[in-house]
């Protein structure tokens, strides 16, 4: 049994998807149900009811479609925070909307994984014929076309990794996703979701002030040798090609700010 507490630095993103009518929002409900039970943190359920989306209405063409998908992207990033677990209940169908999703997650330093509901199109076709509430029912036609449009998710693309896969009747892998979640909090942040600090109050001043001799040094060059020769550049004690290196080193300083200024060299 897992119990959290408030130390946890950033709660997870659990991503459903499969086929429209396969019973995504029964898994969904189980899901907030035991974490709202194992954990003191608040559990946020997104979903088509909870946003008052009409699913007929939302996804008969693309426009309607984006809208509804920026939606639910945009609830879902702003309710990632330090003491929320976020399930995302929609169709999710697309591997590129699920990407946008985790970009979402991993920019918050947020853990997250996928719940795949597997069902047959026969399957869930036929629930949505015998559901008794017509508000509720899929449009046939739009169904069949979801379905077909369907890009099932796999954990060998890391957005999707791990995925958790379900069908009716199948106990959700409560024990695999809760030790998922809870054993990626402290190391999920990498360099692509978090800034180096810069260690010295003048670093800004001391690389204008490299970036400014360096300058200085090609455009002396310029004037007495080709475009393309050799030049000697300040702080380095080799010579360098002035149209390869210069471009570099003006990309490379705007990107990287870590370094100490002691260490800010020119190219070779």
């Amino acid at each position: 049994k897992f119990l959290w507490v408030h130390s946890i630095s950033t709660m997870p993103l659990i991503l459903l998807c499969g086929f429209p009518c396969s019973g995504k929002t029964k898994f969904a409900t189980q899901l907030k149900e035991h974490f709202e039970k194992e954990t003191t943190m608040s559990v946020v359920l997104i979903n088509d009811e909870s946003l008052n989306i009409n699913r007929n209405q939302a996804y008969k063409d693309s426009r309607e479609e984006k809208m509804t998908r920026g939606l639910i992207k945009a609830t879902c990033d702003r309710h990632i925070s330090k003491s929320t677990i976020v399930i995302c209940d929609s169709l999710n169908y697309i591997k590129g909307y699920r990407y946008e999703l985790w970009c979402s997650s991993r920019s918050a330093a947020t853990p997250s994984c996928v719940v795949w509901v597997k069902q047959l199109d026969t399957t869930v076709k036929a629930w949505n014929e015998s559901n008794p509430n017509e508000d509720a029912k899929w449009n046939p036609d739009l169904l069949s076309e979801l379905v077909m449009r369907f890009e099932p998710p796999a954990s060998s693309r890391r957005w999707e990794n791990p995925t958790f896969e379900i069908e009716e009747g199948e106990e959700l892998p409560f024990s695999a996703i809760t030790a998922h979640v809870t054993a990626t909090f402290s190391n999920h942040i990498s360099m692509a979701t978090s800034h180096n600090k810069i260690g010295d109050a003048n670093y800004l001043h001391d690389l204008d002030k490299v970036t400014q001799d360096i300058i200085k040094a090609f455009l002396e060059s310029q004037k007495e040798t080709a475009i393309g020769s050799l030049v000697t550049v300040p702080n380095s004690k080799k010579k360098v090609p002035a149209f390869v290196y210069f471009p570099f080193f003006l990309s490379y300083s705007s990107f990287s700010l870590s370094p100490p200024p002691a260490k800010v060299h020119s190219p070779g």
